[in-house]
């Protein structure tokens, strides 16, 4: 075996489950068990306060971007470099292209509210649009191995304008931006491979 290399700690998705809160703004943070009792079973294994967000753009996997951090040195005529500040923090978020313009969730995700009754969906005056927050899991599958990530505020809004391409299923973008809890990690990656520090 070469230096580093270790099979178990690589990972290639190809396949993904995406959950995000359904009317609730705070979940419980799930355990890897929890997960993979979902990946086997979605309906005895459902993860209370998240639902499914359906299909999603084959073509296209969910993209993790970041607007990366800003940094001002502070320092002294003699010693011109000697701190270093934040004076932005990093943003980061999520895009994927969901493939169910006809689920009214999705439409109230994209439009930020409306209304959703028998059979149509109002969407809200644009003064009344407003990004969603809502706790989100994102599972990423390699075969039978998991690779989820947990955030508990994400704030998702469009992310473009829905499009009907004429050889192709319905488009609607949506973004997710993650956002710092009061307490506690923003993002939580769940991995068998990760192991606690020794005496940690």
């Amino acid at each position: 075996m070469a230096d580093g290399f270790v099979i178990e700690e690589m990972f290639e998705a190809g396949d993904a489950r995406i959950l995000m809160g359904d009317g609730v703004t705070t979940v419980t943070m799930p355990t890897l068990t929890a997960i993979e009792a979902y990946i086997a079973d979605p309906v005895a294994g459902a993860i209370a306060g998240l639902v499914s967000l359906g299909d999603t753009k084959i073509d296209e996997t969910i993209q993790f971007e970041e607007d990366a951090a800003t940094y001002e040195n502070r320092g002294t005529l003699q010693h011109r470099v000697l701190k270093e500040t934040l004076t932005q923090a990093a943003v980061s978020r999520f895009t994927l292209n969901s493939m169910q313009p006809r689920k009214g969730r999705i439409m109230e995700l994209y439009y930020g509210g409306g209304t959703e009754g028998d059979g149509y969906f109002d969407a809200p005056a644009a003064a009344d649009s407003k990004p969603i927050e809502v706790p989100c899991l994102i599972i990423f599958k390699d075969g039978l191995d998991v690779f989820p990530a947990f955030m508990p505020r994400v704030s998702v809004r469009r992310n473009g304008p829905i499009t009907f391409p004429m050889d192709q299923f319905a488009e609607v973008p949506l973004a997710g931006t993650i956002l710092e809890p009061e307490t506690g990690t923003s993002t939580r990656w769940y991995s068998e491979t990760f192991t606690a520090p020794v005496g940690g």
